[in-house]
């Protein structure tokens, strides 16, 4: 017998988004997909799941998409499969902001929060100081992170500048709703002035975790701005990207993206399965 799993996808005047469609996984411990069980389009605010039940130790995991684009909503990983009420959960039901309108913020404005990056790289070996962070962008669309400072060498420091390439892209995956953008290096650092040696590999590591952390928090702070200018009756919890673009420019490269909010709404806390 087919599980019917309330789906409701509003858009900015909150009116209901028709033609949209859900797909079902069985999803691992770790969260990757173990399987993709069904595509389902949303009919009448209802997705029917005819999958059958997961197997022992598995999850299920829902995205809501339009068309075959990326999807705007992810759900994590979850025991049970929101719908009608039972004797131990009360009735829950995805609810989905898909939004058409792309934001945008200056990737050195305080929307972009840069500050976050000179917090990562502070934590760096005392061998290393940075002086100065600027964040630009190339015509290849990564965002590109450029560093002054000095290394110690003995009893003895000298400077240097480095440049990382970053490539951006959009995190899709069901299990892992945690992450809304995956980012790594495009290309190796270029370094002058003094050799790092092996620093550039916890240099790397400090700009990927911090440019990743800045992005996330400016990505989640658009979901919860748009869910409240337009009044939408559920929280951002669960935060989606379907574009993504790097814009280069001599005085503030900024980044524009396509941010979607949803949540699980009216679901007790276990049934949804966490690291």
């Amino acid at each position: 017998m087919p599980s019917a799993v309330p789906i409701r996808v509003v858009d900015e005047y909150g009116t209901s988004v028709l033609g949209m469609v859900a797909v079902f996984y069985w999803l691992e411990p770790s969260g990757r997909i173990a399987k993709v069980v069904e595509y389902v389009p949303i009919q009448n605010g209802v997705a029917l799941y005819n999958g059958g039940p997961i197997p022992e130790g598995a999850s299920f995991g829902i995205t809501v998409h339009e068309g075959s684009g990326l999807p705007v909503f992810r759900s994590g990983r979850l025991t049970k499969l929101p719908g009608a009420a039972s004797e131990i959960l009360a009735t829950s039901k995805i609810n989905v902001f898909r939004s058409s309108v792309a934001a945008n913020f200056g990737l050195n404005s305080p929307d972009g929060s840069p500050e976050l990056i000179r917090q990562s790289l502070s934590r760096l070996p005392s061998r290393l100081r940075i002086e100065e962070v600027r964040v630009d962008a190339d015509n290849e669309g990564h965002e590109v992170v450029n560093l002054q400072g000095w290394v110690r060498r003995f009893f003895w420091s000298a400077p240097f500048n480095y440049s990382l390439a970053l490539k951006l892209r959009i995190a899709s995956e069901p299990g892992h709703p945690e992450d809304v953008i995956l980012i790594e290096p495009a290309r190796s650092g270029v370094t002058t002035g003094a050799n790092l040696g092996d620093l550039r590999v916890l240099l790397d590591r400090a700009i990927v975790d911090g440019v990743k952390r800045a992005l996330e928090i400016a990505i989640r702070h658009i979901a919860s701005l748009q869910h409240l200018i337009r009044g939408t009756d559920f929280p951002a919890t669960l935060v989606s990207l379907t574009s993504l673009t790097v814009v280069p420019s001599h005085w503030d490269p900024s980044i524009s993206m396509l941010v979607h909010g949803g949540t699980i709404s009216g679901i007790a806390e276990e049934v949804i399965a966490r690291d």
